[in-house]
């Protein structure tokens, strides 16, 4: 009977909380039907039957956390189950219950912290996840002193990383040569794990990071700790893409029920600049660079404060001005109601932010990984600027002007190579007929 398991819902999501059983143990399933809602910190999801049939076990109860690649249910040909099943082998997600006859390291020994010898162990069944087994070795906890607040006992990430913060072991002092007496050294606690201790929780002031803060934060700690980044700033004259925008806001508004902004112009103008400076669409892989043939576009949303998602705009080499504006807009709006696909979350190559709506000047955003470039679109605001005429003549007019910020990994590029992709830009943004294109 075919398995169903918690696919991937994107490159940084490894659980989901199971919220909403759609079908009961025993009812008819259609193939592709829904069967059960997930959530992360990222998305909410519905997971289909992999067939037609009848669900004949829900592995998983509501409310539950588990890890991708668990098993959810089975759906069969046949009459249900009366008792739910144990999940069965290893998936390609490397998620689910391991056989009895499996025996991996974790499950055989207890890892001390500080030294000494592993003592053999009996698997424990409550552990149930290679995410789970990896834990227990890291931090050298035995999961039988570990209570599991997960069903029937099951022990969670949430249940390791808790013990861990409450045992913190003192090293052992290095045993002295006998031969030779020496003094032994002082007993040193160990480095803490988290630089920033553990969680005052009895701090009334203190408030925990809800998990799309901690998703991004861990994001960004990710970026600033393994991408060399500089940030190069350029200014950009958007009176052409003003113009345009004036001359068919109104027919755009009438025909999408969207505005037209300034950020699908600087996409496209960013997607002509990758045709010719292709390392920008690019990741570093070992010791080289992987230059991705398509440009996936992610463009990072704010979610009211709470955190950043990037959805991904996908062969944005091959979209117009209005489906890239409409496609931008539907994403960000699913994104801040939660109603994003794990196809919407993954696999971008190149990414834009765009903070200019609360005037910026410039700044300095951090990388997205694995990708070598991200693009920031600032504050555009009327200044004065000298324009020259046909004639040659110069004078003063009032134009609306802003800042590109360009931050990039210097593994991959050089600073010569990303100021011309800048200018590129500029220059597509700063002399195309754009009301030509639209």
């Amino acid at each position: 009977m075919p398995d169903v398991h918690l696919p991937p819902l994107g490159d940084t999501i490894d659980e989901a909380r199971v919220t909403t059983w759609l079908k009961q143990v025993g009812d008819a399933v259609a193939f592709d039907e829904p069967l059960v809602s997930v959530e992360t910190d990222k998305v909410e999801t519905e997971i289909p039957s992999p067939l037609a049939g009848v669900l004949t076990a829900q592995l998983v109860r509501e409310g539950e956390t588990v890890d991708i690649g668990t098993v959810l249910a089975i759906v069969g040909d046949g009459e249900a189950v009366a008792e739910p099943v144990p999940a069965p082998s290893v998936t390609e997600y490397g998620g689910a219950d391991a056989p009895t006859s499996f025996v991996g390291v974790a499950d055989v020994a207890t890892f001390p912290a500080h030294g000494g010898v592993a003592t053999i162990a009996p698997r424990d069944n409550r552990v149930r996840t290679p995410l789970v087994r990896r834990l227990l070795a890291e931090h050298g906890l035995d999961p039988v002193a570990i209570t599991g607040s997960g069903a029937d006992g099951r022990i969670t990430r949430d249940d390791v990383l808790a013990a861990a913060r409450r045992i913190e072991p003192a090293a052992t002092p290095a045993p002295a040569p006998v031969s030779v007496p020496v003094a032994s050294p002082a007993v040193v606690d160990p480095p803490s794990t988290d630089p920033n201790g553990p969680d005052p929780i009895e701090d009334p002031h203190w408030q925990p990071f809800n998990r799309v803060r901690k998703v991004t934060g861990q994001r960004m700690l990710l970026s600033a700790r393994t991408i060399p980044q500089v940030t190069t700033v350029m200014r950009v004259n958007y009176e052409q893409v003003y113009r345009a925008r004036q001359e068919h806001g109104a027919a755009f508004r009438e025909r999408t029920g969207q505005s037209l902004t300034y950020l699908p112009f600087v996409s496209m103008a960013a997607i002509r600049a990758i045709e010719e400076f292709p390392h920008l669409n690019a990741s570093v892989v070992g010791s080289g660079l992987r230059v991705h043939p398509a440009v996936h576009l992610g463009i990072a949303v704010d979610l009211d404060f709470q955190g950043l998602m990037v959805p991904v705009v996908r062969d944005a080499q091959d979209l117009r001005i209005e489906a890239l504006a409409t496609r931008t807009a539907d994403l960000a709006n699913r994104a801040r109601e939660r109603r994003l696909g794990h196809d919407d979350l993954s696999g971008s190559t190149f990414t834009i932010t765009n903070p200019g709506g609360f005037g910026t000047l410039a700044g300095t955003p951090l990388v997205n990984p694995p990708e070598v470039a991200i693009l920031c679109v600032e504050g555009i605001a009327e200044e004065p600027v000298v324009v020259t005429t046909f004639d040659g003549s110069k004078s003063i007019a009032i134009h609306h002007i802003g800042h590109l910020s360009l931050s990039w990994d210097h593994r991959a590029i050089d600073g010569a190579y990303a100021a011309a992709f800048l200018a590129r830009i500029r220059r597509e943004i700063e002399t195309r007929d754009w009301s030509a294109v639209l």
